[in-house]
């Protein structure tokens, strides 16, 4: 069972890697697709840092991935 703080932890990675990533922390008001990047900046070319991205930073912790999802996707078991 996952509780709000693992995925509360999984937002926060992804928030992370979108400011390594674009130089600019998510913008809270942002609507899907999550991982669009600030306003006269291109779309990372890593289409998996993209999907990662699209699915961590969800508002709603309910349909955010857990810690192990994470752990297994492309882009973090490349790293």
């Amino acid at each position: 069972m996952t509780n709000n703080s693992s995925k509360a932890d999984v937002w926060s990675w992804g928030a992370v890697l979108y400011r390594i990533t674009y130089h600019m922390p998510p913008d809270f008001n942002y609507k899907p697709p999550c991982d669009r990047p600030p306003e006269k900046q291109q779309y990372s070319r890593d289409p998996n840092l993209r999907h990662l991205l699209r699915h961590v930073l969800v508002i709603a912790p309910a349909q955010r991935p857990d810690t192990k999802w994470l752990a297994q996707h492309p882009y973090t078991k490349s790293a």
